[in-house]
């Protein structure tokens, strides 16, 4: 009887030991290599389809703060008489654009306004034409390396003001560029001689 009992319980005990046996039993090799496999697989379609969005979610908010920054600068054109500069003594662009940061640094301070280069998400390129009545604000996106532009003219041509602007059937209004030459890693404000456009879709990088 005794014998029978011990049976039993080396049986019980067997059992219980393949089923501990079975719960700490792992991965194979092949199988953690085809999981890693896949999961690199996944990796190499999510990353470039990631910064893809993360690009041309910059340059989104770098044409939005354009946008903006151009409003604020037509309400203080307006604000001051339809000039950008109220000094009587400037004469310049350079004077005429320094007195512009000033005055839209009180007008609106969200932006960081520079009559030089910009590098950050909040930087305001300015550049005044010679007559004070065109105006080119510049944006840099960095993820893209681009430089985001938008024109505005109070003239009948643009090339009043900015002779270096050569494009021809431009007239008075807004218009748009960007750079990607040379991959930029800031922007200044800038006439280039061509390549502006209507809207920041279609347009043909400087």
């Amino acid at each position: 009887m005794y014998q029978l009992l011990l049976k039993r319980v080396q049986a019980r005990k067997l059992v219980e030991l393949e089923g501990e046996g079975a719960g700490e039993a792992g991965f194979t090799l092949i199988e953690l290599m085809v999981v890693l496999l896949i999961i690199a697989i996944l990796l190499a379609i999510a990353i470039p389809t990631f910064l893809g969005v993360t690009g041309s979610a910059n340059d989104r908010a770098a044409q939005s703060n354009l946008t903006n920054s151009d409003t604020e600068a037509a309400a203080v054109y307006q604000n001051q008489g339809q000039a950008y500069d109220t000094s009587a003594t400037d004469t310049t662009s350079a004077q005429f654009t320094a007195a512009l940061v000033t005055a839209m640094g009180t007008a609106a301070p969200e932006f960081q306004w520079s009559a030089g280069a910009v590098s950050t998400k909040t930087g305001i390129s300015v550049l005044v034409s010679g007559d004070d009545q065109e105006l080119i604000l510049a944006a840099y996106s960095p993820p893209t390396k681009t430089c985001w532009e938008v024109l505005t003219t109070n003239g009948d041509q643009p090339v009043t003001g900015f002779a270096a602007i050569t494009q021809a059937g431009m007239h008075s209004g807004t218009w748009y560029a960007e750079q990607t030459s040379g991959s930029p890693t800031s922007c200044t404000a800038t006439a280039y001689a061509g390549n502006w456009g209507t809207s920041y879709s279609g347009l043909t990088a400087n």
